[in-house]
């Protein structure tokens, strides 16, 4: 009985566990598809969610892309705006909301989110005016909901600065027409180091069909416009705000009376001086005409020059009063005119009444290559029918127009070699260097 109590009758079960352990590890190390499977199955949410969070994070990043180059167009179109006159600075924030969504909609996808815009307009240390854009989005995203986050937030920042004041060189100032600035055919309108605008509303407010183009620093509509994109370098900024007359200040002169009355000048060689023209003034057959230094007041009546008839003036600016009076320049005419440069007319080639209601006046000669000045027709239509160029051999030449229209085949060159000429450019018209730049 001792030796009984000495036995151990529950050693043997411990010890076959203890034997069998061995093997059944072996044989499940060696079933690799049971223990992939198995490892597969615990791994798969997690890789699942993984995948929805990198596809959530690749939109983000795709988003925030998109909103900061519609940041970076917007503070620069914004700084161009701005950089027309400080007292445009309350138009700024709608240029910037304006090129925001013409930029992300044209970019949209489906599940685009909605983007919130803020823009100030402050001056930095070195007192230059600067433009800040701040694009904002909150997107939904979809496997983030699995760790509770159901938005992740987009942002992109810009800031432009104004370096200078651009010069303008064609302002359309009708504001409801369409085609204000109009150009068909092989029309071109080519500002050089300047900027064109159109205060038109309009959906079509500029046009440029067939091979015509129009070529400035900046082309800003204050509607839209029709054309393709190898009608416009660059492409123009739409719904732009209005672009106030740079002139409209300006005083007209005083109207005396009559000096000269129905003048007309057929083949002769003369030379003219300055009053007032009543009736105005024809040039006609091969005449050959001067004009002297001074203002010449063309009142109900037109200017105009026909046949091969030439007129040639240094140093005269014209004054254009009543419906009657207006400008026709012939196709087989040589016209070279320099404005005034002091008196009431100082640097305004010509100056048409506000009083006059749609006169057209036109440009059709095929030598009109010195056109030196401000060409100011705040009701008129100018329409520049030709087929060779027109005022490039001007040191500046800008126009402020209720409408321009130009067919056929002229190059219209719009210089602002300002220097080059001591005829002065009339406030509100040159600028003062490079416009605008991006700081970040």
């Amino acid at each position: 009985m001792t030796t009984a109590l000495h036995e151990r009758p529950q050693a043997a079960p411990v010890r076959g566990v203890a034997a069998r352990w061995p093997a059944a590890m072996a044989r499940f190390t060696t079933d690799r598809a049971g223990s992939l499977a198995l490892v597969l199955a615990l791994m798969l949410p997690v890789l699942l969610v993984a995948a929805g969070l990198g596809t959530d994070y690749a939109i983000v990043v795709s988003e925030t892309s998109k909103a900061q180059r519609a940041a970076d167009a917007a503070a620069l179109a914004g700084a161009k705006e701005m950089s027309l006159a400080d007292s445009t600075r309350g138009n700024v924030p709608s240029v910037v909301a304006a090129v925001v969504k013409a930029s992300l909609s044209s970019n949209a996808s489906g599940s685009a989110p909605t983007y919130s815009v803020a823009t100030k307009v402050v001056r930095n240390a070195l007192r230059q005016m600067q433009v800040e854009v701040a694009v904002t989005a909150s997107l939904k995203v979809s496997f983030g909901k699995l760790l509770g986050v159901e938005t992740m937030p987009i942002a992109a920042s810009a800031v432009a600065i104004v370096v200078g004041h651009p010069n303008v060189c064609l302002l359309a100032l009708d504001p409801t027409a369409m085609g204000t600035i109009y150009l068909q055919k092989n029309a071109k309108i080519i500002g050089q180091n300047c900027a064109i605008f159109s205060n038109s509303t309009h959906p079509n407010g500029i046009k440029a069909f067939n091979s015509s183009m129009m070529m400035a620093t900046t082309i800003c509509s204050a509607g839209g416009k029709d054309g393709g994109k190898a009608n416009f370098q660059p492409d123009p900024i739409t719904d732009c705000p209005q672009f106030e007359d740079p002139l409209a200040g300006r005083p007209e002169p005083a109207i005396g009376g009559c000096s000269f009355t129905n003048v007309v000048v057929d083949s002769l060689t003369t030379t003219l001086t300055p009053g007032t023209y009543c009736g105005g003034i024809t040039l006609r057959g091969s005449a050959r005409v001067k004009l002297d230094p001074g203002v010449y007041i063309v009142k109900d009546g037109p200017l105009l020059v026909a046949d091969t008839a030439s007129i040639e003036a240094v140093n005269a600016s014209f004054y254009l009063s009543g419906n009657l009076a207006r400008f026709s320049f012939a196709t087989g005419t040589s016209v070279s005119l320099s404005a005034t440069k002091d008196g009431p007319l100082a640097g305004l080639l010509f100056f048409g009444s506000r009083s006059q209601s749609g006169v057209l006046h036109e440009i059709m000669s095929d030598d009109a290559r010195q056109l030196l000045g401000t060409i100011y027709l705040p009701t008129g239509t100018v329409s520049i029918d030709a087929n060779q160029p027109i005022a490039d051999k001007s040191a500046f030449t800008a126009i402020v127009a209720r409408r321009v229209v130009c067919n056929s085949g002229p190059t219209v060159t719009l210089n602002t070699n300002y220097d080059a000429s001591d005829v002065p450019v009339p406030d509100g018209i040159r600028g003062a260097g490079q416009p605008v730049a991006l700081t970040r």
